[in-house]
């Protein structure tokens, strides 16, 4: 009579089982087409969606002033306050220092990046999945996530995100899985020493891409050692590489920043945003429980748990018809083929009814479902050390792309902040549907290729809703903004950039310094006017977090010689107007230091109608 061991051993599959003839060149010259077909899609998106990445007025401003005037020899947290870790602003200032000061500097930069980034995951799909799966996740990953525009707002996507830190972070990330892969496979310390590399990196970027990394990385490398490895290879020479690996980055950043700041300050911003996370001003703000789902935790619940059980309905049907039908042959290709057809037949024209920006909210339930496979497989199932590896890097990645989710863990997507945060359990996602789920109904005796022909139909309509939902927001962007290597298009908002470039050009001189206010440091990248503050944006979180008695102490010191004031309306954080809602006594104290010289379009800040308000400081 079988154990429940046994029993669950023969349910379930290898993590990176392959199907017949899988390697056969012929398997292996098929599994490269794929791999061409995936550099195709990507030339495709890059030429479809060419210079329309970043926003021209939100988030990603800051993101080229900064390392603009680091590059000029300013000091981040001295001269610049900033929030988050050092690394990114630092290595964005290298690109600058190395190859010139300008958005198509950092364009290049971040598509060698995005490349690197296809790379390791490929690899590191092909690890656990098999080939057809990795080039179906790869082609989610270039067409649906890597250059998305889903959104009026840029930023979410990899080639102009909003934040260096998160996509700087989560490549770290994927470094140390592929690190911890390595280490499996040959048990060198050296492969350690990386992966502690890519933690103690990833801490100097953002505090949930470390969090997620630091836990799912450390959970593999403990299981691998306790069932694997730890047989006869010192543990204390592993211990001494990862702990070492993982704090030479952070006192090698506390020591260059001890350079321009006291210790103290230092060690404060080596921390980087984890001291925010404290702020609960902050993390209870209309946004931030908006983006978690807690603003309306039931009705958020009700959906995940709603589109969970819509998925797993659909999917049980199609795994129940997949296990009765025992196929062979002539007959299994037919019936595959079919299948394919019926179901893109089925779906294609029903692509505007679906709710694909809803669906990803069962994500994390699918998470929590494949990390609890993956430990049982890990813990009781598998006994031969290549299945037992495989299944703990399953279960890593699983977790890591589990925890990523936190901050958006009640309404999970794939668009906004889930370019980046919900990537990985999407892709995750597709190896489950593509190649394990199909490799266990083989195993039980059904015809697992139905289920793959099922999903693969379902992956490539939702792939062109994607697509078209996108090409929305991407067809309005015809203006051209800036010039020469600063140069990229714009919606509707590209003509008041363009007409505020004016503006600043015909009033404000060379060599005069700007503040721009609430937000719009893209105007002083793009104009080339400094900020003679270290603050560059005073929307309500950054007020919160540097407060807004220090803001006004610092342009009481060094006040800029011209502010422009912005309309930009700020609802989703419970505010509408800066100087009414918020930085009222910023807006005092440039009311008293500063007269107006010209106004564009309505007076700013004060209904619904856009405008601008050129001030100049009344003693020049």
């Amino acid at each position: 009579m079988m154990t429940t061991t046994q029993r669950v051993r023969s349910a379930l599959p290898p993590a990176a089982a392959l199907p017949a003839g899988a390697t056969t060149p012929g398997y292996a010259r098929l599994y490269w087409l794929g791999v061409a077909a995936q550099v195709a899609a990507a030339v495709v998106m890059l030429i479809w969606t060419w210079g329309a990445w970043p926003d021209p007025l939100v988030d990603f401003g800051r993101e080229l002033y900064i390392p603009w005037q680091l590059a000029a020899g300013k000091a981040l947290y001295r001269d610049i306050a900033y929030f988050n870790g050092p690394l990114s602003p630092y290595v964005n200032a290298l690109w600058f220092r190395l190859f010139g000061a300008s958005l198509w500097t950092l364009i290049w930069a971040n598509l060698t990046l995005l490349t690197l980034l296809c790379v390791l995951l490929q690899r590191l799909l092909l690890a656990i999945g098999d080939r057809l799966a990795a080039v179906a996740a790869g082609l989610v990953l270039v067409l649906v996530l890597a250059f998305s525009h889903y959104m009026d707002t840029g930023n979410y996507n990899y080639v102009c995100p909003y934040s260096h830190e998160l996509t700087h972070g989560l490549l770290l990330a994927v470094l140390g899985l592929w690190a911890l892969h390595v280490f499996q496979r040959t048990g060198r310390p050296a492969a350690v020493c990386v992966l502690g590399l890519t933690l103690g990196l990833s801490f100097l970027t953002k505090p949930e891409v470390f969090l997620a990394a630091a836990v799912a990385i450390g959970s593999g490398l403990t299981l691998t050692l306790w069932k694997t490895t730890v047989r006869g290879r010192p543990l204390a020479r592993v211990v001494v590489c990862l702990a070492a690996g993982t704090l030479l980055p952070i006192l090698v950043a506390v020591l260059l920043l001890c350079r321009t700041l006291p210790a103290s300050d230092a060690l404060r911003a080596t921390l980087g945003a984890w001291p925010v996370l404290a702020d609960t001003r902050l993390t209870q703000s209309p946004f931030y429980r908006q983006v978690l789902g807690t603003d309306a935790p039931g009705r958020n619940v009700a959906a995940m748990l709603g589109y969970g059980a819509a998925v797993s309905a659909v999917g049980l049907l199609v795994i129940l018809l997949a296990l009765r039908l025992r196929l062979r042959g002539a007959r299994r290709v037919a019936w595959i083929a079919g299948t394919a057809a019926l179901l893109t037949g089925v779906v294609a024209p029903l692509w505007l009814r679906i709710p694909w920006f809803d669906l990803p909210r069962a994500l994390p339930l699918v998470l929590v479902v494949v990390v609890a496979v993956a430990l049982w497989r890990t813990l009781f199932a598998v006994a031969a050390r290549a299945e037992t590896n495989r299944a703990i890097l399953q279960f890593s990645i699983a977790l890591f792309a589990l925890l990523l989710l936190a901050k958006m863990l009640l309404n999970a997507r794939i668009y906004h902040y889930g370019f980046a945060l919900a990537m990985p359990g999407a892709l995750l996602a597709v190896v489950l549907v593509v190649s394990w789920i199909p490799r266990w109904i083989d195993r039980r005796g059904g015809t697992g290729g139905i289920f793959t022909a099922a999903a693969l139909a379902v992956l490539a309509v939702g792939t062109f809703a994607h697509l078209r939902i996108a090409n929305m927001p991407l067809r309005e962007k015809t203006v051209r903004v800036g010039t020469g290597a600063n140069a990229f298009r714009a919606g509707k908002r590209g003509i008041m950039i363009n007409d505020l470039l004016g503006l600043i050009g015909n009033f404000v001189p060379p060599g005069r310094t700007l503040a721009v206010l609430p937000e719009g440091v893209m105007l002083n990248f793009l104009s080339g006017h400094v900020n003679s503050t270290p603050f560059i944006v005073f929307m309500p979180p950054e007020l919160m977090i540097f407060g807004e008695a220090r803001i006004v102490a610092a342009f009481e010191r060094n006040p800029p010689d011209y502010v422009l004031l912005l309309h930009r309306q700020t609802p989703e954080y419970g505010v509408r107007f800066f100087g009414r809602d918020y930085g009222c006594d910023l807006k005092a104290w440039i009311d008293d230091h500063y007269q107006p010289v010209q106004l564009l379009g309505a007076m700013p800040l004060q209904g619904e109608h856009a405008g601008a308000l050129l001030l100049r400081r009344n003693d020049l």
